[in-house]
């Protein structure tokens, strides 16, 4: 290794080792800007992983035993949650697929991703559960300011996440700060 002059500061190595990694990161980034648009196919995969990721990273008090996750209404990006190998996830999760929104109110779900669902429906859900802890994920709900604590951006690639951190501290539920560095948060209007 070589010696650093006396009048450079230590941290240098490190501070050339950040700036390699997102010079890194940056070029991949406008690499995949100019690649197509990934199949439907690949954007599902997304989702799930996206979902099971923060899934994974949430705490219930008490901890459900397994997890129910509810697909409310029409969703463009859930074949792959739907026909979930449960046996390849570290905690059982049972996937229910509901169109109508009545009758979410009498599940247990501890897990809800709506699909094309109106954030003002979304809200009355949510206000129904308010007893139990419950983690909320949505497709369709661009701005987050109302329903979903995770607000999926299909739109763009990667597919991203916005946090609605109001929607989340009254959810009940406990998600790994880590995970909300990873999304964008709500602009406070």
């Amino acid at each position: 290794m070589r010696k650093l002059p006396h009048y450079l500061p230590k941290t240098e190595p490190m501070i050339i080792r950040l700036c390699t990694v997102m010079l890194i990161f940056c070029c991949h980034s406008a690499i995949a800007e100019v690649q197509p648009l990934p199949s439907s196919m690949q954007k599902d995969d997304q989702v799930k992983q996206i979902v099971l990721g923060i899934m994974s990273y949430t705490r219930w008090v008490p901890p459900p035993s397994p997890v129910q996750l509810c697909i409310v209404g029409a969703t463009k990006f859930t074949t792959s949650l739907e026909h979930l190998d449960t046996n390849t996830t570290p905690n059982k999760i049972i996937v229910n697929k509901q169109s109508d929104l009545n009758s979410t109110l009498s599940t247990q779900c501890d897990v809800i991703y709506f699909g094309d669902v109106k954030p003002e429906e979304q809200q009355k859900i949510i206000a129904t559960r308010q007893n139990h802890p419950i983690l909320v994920l949505s497709e369709s709900n661009p701005s987050c300011e109302l329903g979903s604590s995770f607000c999926l951006d299909t739109e763009t690639l990667p597919i991203t996440f916005v946090v609605n951190l109001d929607s989340l501290a009254r959810s009940g539920v406990h998600v790994n700060p880590n995970v909300l560095l990873l999304g964008k948060k709500r602009a406070v209007q």
